[in-house]
């Protein structure tokens, strides 16, 4: 994203400060993206479930959001 991209977005967002919009100018300059398949990003939640060993309320949390997940992308049909 070039800088005048950058400032213009950030003025719709309403961005005022400087020092916000320094900070997030300076996320975006450090910023990697990557594409994931919904299949590969299926496998890579599969692969960090939280083990069925782990009784904590905040696991079983984490189990039901990803397999809410998971579900979801096998109904619309985007990974197997």
């Amino acid at each position: 994203m070039n800088k005048a991209d950058l400032s213009m977005f950030l003025k719709n967002k309403g961005v005022a400060s400087l020092a916000q919009q320094q900070r997030f100018e300076a996320i975006v300059a450090e910023l990697e993206l990557s594409f994931l398949s919904y299949q590969d990003f299926a496998e890579l939640l599969k692969s960090e479930l939280a083990s069925l060993n782990d009784t904590t309320s905040a696991a079983e949390v984490y189990r039901n959001l990803i397999s809410g997940l998971l579900s979801e992308f096998k109904r619309r049909d985007l990974c197997i």
